[in-house]
């Protein structure tokens, strides 16, 4: 893990987690590949001011076909919060650039 105190700009604004969830196969692979392509330097462009960090999960939030709707009433009447829940195994998280 890196300490925030060795990030290049640490003192620039606050530190954001912005979590991707793809399901497994090709949703999974899009969501690394965008974090790996400066997704998080991207943000800093676009939304000056924090420091992004990208973490991507590999699950299934919904049986498919599913709604954006149906995801989100899913994640949150559940209880669940797959990407905060310290329980949640990150298979992937994508490296801080």
């Amino acid at each position: 893990m890196v300490s925030p105190t060795d990030l290049p700009h640490a003192d620039h604004g606050p530190h954001i987690v912005l979590g991707l969830v793809g399901a497994p196969g090709a949703a999974f692979s899009l969501a690394c590949e965008l974090a790996d392509t400066g997704l998080s330097e991207e943000l800093e462009r676009r939304l000056p001011g924090a420091r992004w960090r990208i973490e991507v999960v590999e699950g299934r939030l919904v049986q498919p076909p599913a709604t954006d709707a149906a995801i989100v009433a899913v994640e949150y009447s559940s209880g669940s919060n797959t990407l905060s829940d310290p329980t949640t195994q990150r298979l992937r998280p994508a490296a801080i650039s």
